[in-house]
């Protein structure tokens, strides 16, 4: 007997019938379906384009539910027309912020080939990776890992402002030139939000001229970058629990995600989100959606990273071991430095007061800057610690808890827990909230004023604030652009570099630097591609020339300069030349062979 068939209902139909009564639902299940896809895609072929597009897609919708259901072209209409955008003061403050902007940005991104006068090792090995993808020569995935471990996705970025930019240390460097000048709208928007436009201004204008973020704004590395993302997450999570938006807690999870793709020290990140989220839940400011939407929102963006870390451990974990305090070679070196033995509270207590002293009278023991260099002026100082005691007094509230867990997580986790403290690529993330803490105490001096309704007094802040303002960015100025700028250590490789570029289509050149300096250094390869460069690890190496349609150059370093001798007794005809630093050191010395003088080789 046959029994009439049951209609078969099509998957399809199924879900989409499920998805129009949850449609929030349904977008996100269709983001991590997307994510999902992309992480098998990316187990067969790390290089899958089609990987990126679905992950980026995954990103894209599961923000758009959510920005569908919180923003709309007539809110925002409402929103603009309801705004005092024609009223006077208004006007001044923008007015105002977008001179401390432009003030920033001038100090970051202006003559980037002169300063800082010299470039790191790690910024020319950066650079050449961001040139390979820009010149679809180096076949890397954003979602891997490369030079000394570092996540892959920031050269896609270099490469990128280099392509826009230049493809020179002026394009390299103008990345984080923009990161660095993002700080500050975003700093002013924190502090604006939570304490009025004293406290956004006075806090923006301090870190616009800071020295040590004009530094790191100016260098090709990551650490600046993870600076803005850490105060970008602060600024969500503070404007999400005055406005209850999803949006805003998934944007944060989104923000806190994919920072880990700079910066190691980026890890502190999600770690500074996840304790503020649940202070906002204690407050009832935030959901368990809130919370679930932060964590997947984080998901989606650093999970093709962490499957790389899986697949590949050492990737994961060697950058931490190498800087772990209590790893057994760190203890040593912590201990030797210490002049002595010591037991873990000892070796705690010295880490720590290492690190208070950044934020009092140090300066930064990382190989990036300067030692001697205090980090901060001493009226940034006294804000800053006036400020901290004003959160201390009530801890609880959430605008300075959120500044209190912000910089003290990043001192303990990337500075009191780290080797040679204090270095400031692992505090940089706690320097916007430096400048935080004393854009509070002035917001606070200035209500105290006013509320007196004395008008000489008032006269008297303002110029206080004035005079202050003036003082502190002349020592940030002549510290960086005057100070630095002359005792900057290194500038022996920029400077070669720039020779060796110069001379490039001329000459070969031969380098007898090792075992100080080798033709394959990271800034030698950047700066001067195109050369032709030798290691003479040997003079004898370079003695039998030939001649042809190029000169010779030697390069030497100070160290190897009796091997000149030897290189002039057999080619008495060459020009000799020398390099200095800014205080008369010599740098290297050369010696010219141009081709005209290599003709009587022939035969």
């Amino acid at each position: 007997m046959n029994l009439p068939a049951e209609p078969q209902r099509d998957v399809l139909v199924i879900f989409w019938q499920w998805a129009k009564r949850h449609p929030s639902v349904a977008w996100l299940a269709l983001a991590l379906i997307l994510n999902t896809g992309g992480l098998f895609l990316l187990r067969s072929n790390p290089l899958s384009g089609w990987a990126f597009a679905l992950w980026s897609g995954s990103l894209l919708l599961f923000v758009t539910p959510l920005l569908m259901a919180e923003i709309s072209p007539s809110t925002f209409l409402v929103r603009l027309r309801t705004t005092q955008l024609r009223s006077l003061p208004v006007i001044v403050e923008i007015l105002a912020l977008l001179g401390v902007i432009i003030l920033g940005f001038c100090l970051r991104g202006l003559f980037l080939e002169r300063y800082p006068p010299m470039m790191h090792g790690d910024e020319g090995e950066m650079g050449i990776l961001a040139l390979g993808i820009l010149n679809g020569t180096q076949p890397l995935s954003p979602f891997s890992t490369a030079f000394l471990s570092h996540p892959t996705m920031f050269y896609f970025w270099q490469a990128l402002s280099m392509a826009v930019f230049g493809r020179n240390e002026v394009g390299l460097r103008m990345l984080s030139a923009l990161a660095g000048t993002l700080s500050i709208p975003f700093l002013y928007l924190l502090m604006r939000y939570g304490y009025g436009r004293v406290a956004g201004m006075a806090s923006a204008f301090l870190l616009a001229v800071s020295h040590l973020h004009i530094h790191y704004s100016r260098l090709a590395q990551a650490p600046i970058h993870s600076s803005t993302f850490a105060l970008l997450v602060v600024l969500l999570l503070a404007v999400a629990r005055a406005n209850g938006s999803s949006l805003l807690y998934s944007l944060a999870g989104l923000t806190a995600g994919y920072s880990l793709y700079f910066y190691f020290g980026s890890r502190v990140i999600p770690l500074i989100g996840g304790v503020l989220l649940v202070f906002l839940w204690r407050e009832r400011r935030a959901k368990g959606k809130d919370l679930l939407l932060f964590a997947l929102a984080g998901w989606l963006a650093i999970s093709p990273l962490l499957l790389h870390y899986v697949e590949h451990p050492p990737a994961l974990l060697d950058r931490l071991q190498a800087v772990y305090l209590f790893s057994p070679q760190n203890i040593q070196h912590t201990l030797r430095q210490m002049g002595g033995e010591g037991s873990t509270v000892d070796i705690l207590r010295w880490q720590l007061l290492r690190n208070l002293r950044f934020f009092v009278d140090y300066g930064d023991a990382s190989p990036f800057y300067l030692r001697d260099l205090p980090a901060f002026d001493l009226g940034t100082l006294l804000l800053f610690w006036l400020g901290m005691g004003l959160a201390l007094a009530r801890p609880f509230r959430f605008g300075h808890a959120a500044l209190l867990v912000w910089f003290w997580m990043v001192v303990i986790l990337g500075g009191l827990l780290t080797a040679d403290a204090p270095n400031a690529p692992r505090l940089l993330m706690a320097v916007p909230a430096v400048f935080a803490f004393g854009g509070l105490f002035v917001a606070r001096l200035f209500s105290f004023c006013w509320r007196l309704s004395k008008p000489r007094l008032r006269i008297l802040f303002a110029s206080f604030l004035l005079l202050l303002g003036v003082f502190v960015f002349k020592v940030n100025y002549d510290r960086y652009f005057v100070e630095y700028a002359q005792k900057a250590p290194g500038m022996i490789f920029l400077t070669m570099a720039r020779e060796m570029r110069r001379e490039s289509g001329e000459y070969r050149i031969y380098l007898l630097g090792a075992p100080y300096l080798y033709a394959g250094h990271g800034v030698l390869r950047f700066i001067a591609p195109d050369a032709e460069k030798v290691d003479c690890l040997e003079v004898e190496d370079c003695l039998s020339l030939q001649p042809g349609d190029k000169g010779v150059i030697f390069f030497i370093v100070p160290q190897r300069l009796e091997e000149l001798k030897i290189i002039r007794a057999r080619y008495p005809q060459g020009e000799y030349g020398e390099a200095y630093d800014n205080y008369g050191r010599l740098l290297y010395v050369t010696y010219r062979l141009p081709p005209e003088s290599l003709a009587h080789l022939e035969g």
